[in-house]
């Protein structure tokens, strides 16, 4: 069988009340019934490990944001020139 996954805590918006929820239950604080809640952060090591690898990612995603804005202009630009004419 599946292992039952584990409860997350969260906390109300309105309160601010940790609430433990689990798949299948409702989203609303048990203290005041707010339904916006928030994720806690967890304390786990994410993906960035210290090698650098995290901040290549960023560095490669924004000169691919630059390149695809740079294209766009170029496109706009040459449509600019032909109704110029």
């Amino acid at each position: 069988m599946d292992p039952q996954p584990e409860p997350v805590s969260y906390i109300c918006g309105d309160c601010g009340m940790e609430n433990t929820l689990k798949p299948g239950d409702v989203i609303q604080c048990r203290e005041c019934g707010y339904r916006i809640l928030y994720k806690k952060r967890t304390r786990r090591k994410g993906w960035s490990d210290g090698s650098g690898r995290e901040r290549q990612w960023r560095r490669e995603k924004r000169e691919k944001r630059r390149s695809v804005d740079l294209a766009a202009t170029t496109v706009a630009t040459v449509e600019e020139r032909l109704q110029r004419r």
